[in-house]
């Protein structure tokens, strides 16, 4: 698909507000290559990203998912740093959140407190200024559910297809 005519993003379910809790309020999909330590990694980091938030209450993506470390079931694998590709505990957790980003992005009860692209390099799985870095006290995805209900966020990957939907919680 062509980015550039896209001209909106709406919600899946048409309100939010009456919504159940089967029909996802937002769902977004990113692609990535076949390579082990990065599928590890990107497992790792869905799972601990699935989960329900309540009204009022922020996530840290850095804080939910880290540390980056082999403790944590990290792998090595390739990881943007200054522009540069190198191997990095954690490597490919920028793709989950930059995919939970395009996700949060189609919600206006959601409000992102701190984001930043990869900058000039950017990331491939993404268009460009799509993404959401990850891994450092600067590089980080926070945000608030500021809707009256608690979300629940569903976060998976298979088949070289990295997944995210947001639900109304229970």
């Amino acid at each position: 698909i062509n980015t550039n005519d896209i001209s909106a993003l709406h919600s899946v379910a048409p309100d939010p507000q009456t919504a159940g809790t089967d029909i996802p309020l937002a769902v977004f999909s990113s692609f990535y290559k076949d390579d082990i330590d990065r599928i590890n990694n990107l497992s790792v980091a869905c799972g601990h990203i699935s989960k329900v938030m309540y009204p009022g209450e922020s996530m840290n993506f850095n804080d939910t998912v880290g540390p980056f470390n082999a403790g944590n079931g990290y792998r090595l694998a390739g990881v943007l740093k200054d522009g540069e590709l190198t191997k990095g505990f954690g490597g490919g957790s920028c793709q989950v959140s930059s995919t939970l980003w395009d996700t949060l992005m189609q919600l206006e009860g959601i409000t992102v407190t701190m984001r930043k692209p990869h900058g000039n390099g950017g990331a491939d799985y993404l268009p460009h200024g799509m993404d959401a870095s990850s891994g450092r006290d600067d590089l980080n995805l926070i945000f608030r559910n500021d809707f009256d209900f608690p979300i629940r966020i569903d976060a998976s990957c298979h088949d070289l297809c990295l997944f995210i939907a947001i639900y109304k919680g229970e």
